[in-house]
C-alpha cells in the first residue's frame, strides 16, 4: 500500500476468483484491475464439489475448454471466448483507492452478496486491516469469514491456458 498524489492512499490487492465474479468486480471504476485466466482451474460450490455429479459436471468443463481450444484453433477465436465458463479461474490484482475499498467491502459482505463475492470482500477487509487497525472498526461488515465460499477445484482434460482464448 503506498501513498497516491491525493494523499487518500491506494492499495493493491491480489486473489483467485472465478471468471464470473472477477466480470461483476470489474464494473467498479475507481479501481485499477489486471487479470490472468487459468483454464485449469474452476470455482464450484462445496455442495456441487461433494455431489455425485461432480466427476461428470469436471467432465464436462473439459470438454468445454478442449472446444474452446479446437475452435480457436480453427480461426474462431471470438466465438471461442462466448464458451468460457463463468466458473473458470483467475488472479486477480485490483490496485484502487482507501473509498472505493470500503465500498466493496461494505456492499460485498452482505448476506445478499454472491458467496464469493463476500469471500473476496472479507480478503480485502483483512488485508486492510493489517495496516489500518484503527480505520477499518468503522467499517461496516455484514457476513462472516465462516459463510460459505466458493471451493477451488481442478478441471480434468484441459492443457495449460492459452492465452488467445482469453479476452
Amino acid at each position: 500500500m503506498n501513498s497516491t498524489v491525493i494523499g487518500v492512499g491506494s492499495m493493491l490487492f491480489s486473489f483467485d476468483i472465478s471468471i464470473g465474479s472477477l466480470r461483476d468486480l470489474q464494473r467498479h471504476r475507481d479501481a485499477i484491475k489486471n487479470y490472468e485466466i487459468n483454464d485449469n482451474i474452476c470455482y464450484l460450490p462445496a455442495e456441487i464439489i461433494g455431489s455425485n455429479s461432480y466427476t461428470y459436471i469436471k467432465y464436462v468443463l473439459g470438454e468445454v475448454a478442449n472446444s474452446r481450444k479446437k475452435l480457436a484453433e480453427m480461426g474462431f477465436v471470438d466465438e471461442a471466448r462466448l464458451l468460457m465458463p463463468l466458473a473458470t479461474g483467475a488472479r486477480m490484482s485490483m490496485h484502487t483507492g482507501f473509498g472505493e475499498a470500503i465500498y466493496i467491502i461494505e456492499n460485498r459482505t452482505t448476506k445478499e452478496a454472491h458467496p464469493e463475492y463476500r469471500g473476496i470482500a472479507l480478503k480485502m477487509f483483512d488485508e486492510l486491516k493489517k495496516s489500518y487497525p484503527s480505520i477499518t472498526k468503522a467499517i461496516n461488515i455484514f457476513a462472516n469469514a465462516s459463510d460459505q465460499v466458493y471451493s477451488r477445484a481442478e478441471k480434468q482434460g484441459t492443457n495449460d491456458v492459452n492465452k488467445e482464448l482469453l479476452f
